[in-house]
């Protein structure tokens, strides 16, 4: 959802959701950092809600900020903490800070929260075993179809916005990990009579009477069943309760504060399988939530030949009209997870978010105490030194990103079918096609919903190994074809959306399309075997594409860019336009441990051309130009980490 709050990048702050209260009870240490059970540390978090602390990162450049509010021991169980919310929401408005409190969604303190709502030991999401779904041994979590456990989400909101003046909500853990309870079984049953007549049931299902079939357990090893119908109706299913709950927190939102913010974190970006393992299909957070915490093990890097990135949450935000805020990880080669120990590692995270559609820029480690009460880690010189020269560029060229909207001309094309019920050999094309199109600096936006006129603007359109697809949009492909190009791969859409195999016939009738180039052999897939898992089975490496060059040859034999570039593999560039036909090609360099030289072709006539870059982190050198007959070329020298290119076309009014 659109935020005019968020129209332009703010500088946010964020990690101080320990409250006391929680920290004592749970003798929180994070990263060796701090014991949070001292009176140091009490100190500091004392004076951490002051004015003083609220003018000095004022001053350091944040304007956005993400404070505690409320962790699931019950309204009146944390009014001490919810009165010191209060205070540190007045003193950060006293210095033009936005402020979203912290509200834990997945679970609660039973040990409090029971006491004070009895009602809700009935109202617990159960696992397909019957035991509890849980985040700890003592934190439930709660099955939002119940209407008490509706009101006590409804009532925190009104209480953190009207009572704390908060300028938003941002939810932590907001995914659904799937309830088994009676009711959820009924209202399964009910979407399926909605949403299936006899003779449709009869054709997915095999039988029509679906008034006896129950939610599907998953297997022994937590992955999912796509090859059963019945699986994939209820993964849509779960997808459609989660939206439900959210639709109904953002409408309370805005009823109170027409300029309020939804933000979430729903553990996006970390397995092949996020779509049914956490029941979100990201697409559907921009009918919702204006900002989304994506917290994961994609702290911006090279990796060998590949790069690791934040890209893919960054494209769905792009289409789906929602921004980002990093809150991602790094480890020690032991395994340990580490803080940023350098200023690259700072300044490409914020330049990232920048880079990929004017997201938020957040340092993930900021409001942390940092070894005594007098230190804050958002304060270590090289976070600073990172932090200082972006802070500055955004004062001077927020226009960059107002209204700028992607315009690339290359779409990658995939939907809810394929990631709920054929996720693992979906995701390896996906995610081995977004390296390739990086690595050669090819900018691209999603295509992630089957609508009408989405695909309007496209030249190329890229469908990896996404094999189902519906037979409204082959219709939607069809007319693409009539004027765009696709570049297809392995058997994508040989299944309809129900896994229904078409008739071999009717897909390389399909195929026969003079506008397709098909590419039979997935040249673009990562190989799954080589991608790295970390942390839980987040993934943290995907290995560059060996057959890729085949997968750059077809692309290129097809697609005349407007932007073409030469140099490091490791700069990424995407594009953008405004209404006022002003264009901007960002770039970033995902290596800037090593600046390196890079060339920027337009093919076309141009007006004028203007760089802008944050001091430090751009090229060594004002960058040249040098201009033919129907194209210009820009020289850059050295650059570090992140600069832009702003031009005109010539002959636009």
């Amino acid at each position: 959802m659109f935020s005019k709050v968020l129209e332009t990048p703010r500088c946010m702050n964020m990690g101080f959701h320990y409250t006391r209260q929680y920290s004592r009870r749970s003798r929180v240490n994070v990263m060796g950092l701090v014991d949070h059970s001292t009176e140091e540390w009490s100190r500091w978090y004392e004076k951490a809600h002051g004015a003083e602390a609220m003018k000095k990162m004022a001053e350091h450049g944040y304007s956005l900020m993400e404070i505690h509010f409320l962790y699931g021991y019950g309204l009146k169980g944390e009014k001490e903490e919810i009165e010191l919310t209060k205070k540190m929401v007045s003193n950060a408005h006293k210095f033009g800070i936005k402020v979203l409190g912290y509200f834990q969604f997945f679970s609660v303190q039973e040990e409090l929260f029971f006491l004070e709502n009895p009602w809700a030991a009935k109202c617990i999401q159960l696992k397909s075993d019957g035991k509890r779904h849980e985040y700890a041994y003592d934190r439930p979590a709660l099955c939002f179809t119940n209407k008490q456990v509706q009101d006590y989400y409804l009532k925190g909101i009104e209480i953190g916005l009207k009572y704390c003046d908060l300028d938003g909500i941002r939810l932590d853990n907001d995914y659904y990990k799937g309830c088994y309870c009676p009711n959820c079984q009924k209202e399964f049953r009910a979407y399926l009579k909605k949403n299936f007549s006899k003779k449709e049931a009869r054709r997915v299902f095999g039988f029509e009477d679906l008034s006896g079939v129950s939610l599907v357990p998953p297997l022994e090893d937590g992955n999912g069943r796509g090859g059963d119908p019945l699986w994939s109706a209820m993964v849509k299913f779960r997808q459609q309760q989660r939206q439900g709950i959210m639709k109904m927190i953002s409408d309370k939102i805005l009823s109170i504060k027409p300029d309020g913010i939804l933000g979430g974190n729903p553990a996006v970006s970390r397995k092949p399988s996020d779509a049914f393992r956490i029941n979100v299909y990201p697409p559907d957070l921009g009918k919702t939530h204006h900002l989304i915490c994506s917290e994961n093990s994609l702290f911006p890097a090279r990796t060998g030949a590949s790069i690791r990135h934040q890209v893919t949450i960054y494209k769905h935000g792009q289409s789906s009209d929602f921004k980002v805020f990093p809150s991602h990880h790094l480890y020690t080669a032991e395994g340990r997870t580490r803080w940023p120990e350098n200023m690259e590692e700072c300044a490409l995270t914020l330049c990232e978010a920048l880079c990929f559609g004017g997201h938020v820029p957040c340092t993930t480690w900021g409001l942390r105490m940092d070894g005594d009460e007098n230190k804050t880690l958002y304060e270590r010189p090289h976070f600073i030194e990172a932090l200082h020269p972006v802070r500055d560029f955004l004062r001077e060229h927020q226009n960059v990103y107002k209204s700028a909207k992607c315009s690339a001309t290359v779409g990658i094309y995939m939907n809810r079918e394929s990631l709920n019920s054929d996720s693992i050999r979906a995701w390896h094309s996906i995610q081995g096609a977004i390296q390739l199109l990086l690595a050669n600096h090819v900018p691209f936006r999603f295509i992630d919903e089957d609508e009408d006129g989405i695909m309007k603007d496209l030249e190329l359109l890229i469908i990896p190994d996404i094999r189902l697809v519906s037979e409204k949009q082959l219709d939607h492909f069809r007319n693409f074809l009539k004027t765009g190009k696709i570049l297809l791969s392995g058997e994508a859409c040989l299944y309809d959306e129900y896994f229904l195999r078409r008739e071999k016939s009717e897909w390389t009738k399909f195929l026969s399309s003079k506008n397709i180039e098909y590419l039979k052999d997935c040249p673009e897939k990562a190989d799954e075997k080589k991608v790295e898992y970390f942390h839980g089975g987040n993934y943290v490496k995907i290995p560059f594409p060996e057959k890729g060059s085949q997968f750059m040859k077809a692309l290129k034999s097809v697609y005349k860019p407007l932007i073409s570039a030469e140099g490091s593999p490791f700069i990424a560039i995407d594009f953008f336009a405004n209404p006022k036909k002003e264009y901007f090609i960002h770039l970033l360099n995902y290596d800037n441990n090593k600046p390196a030289d890079f060339s920027v072709t337009i093919n076309r006539n141009i007006k004028s051309a203007e760089f802008y870059f944050p001091e430090v982190l751009g090229p060594a050198l004002q960058p040249s130009m040098s201009l033919q007959k129907d194209s210009a070329t820009i020289k850059i020298k050295k650059l570090h980490t992140y600069m832009v290119i702003k031009f005109q076309l010539a002959g636009l009014p």
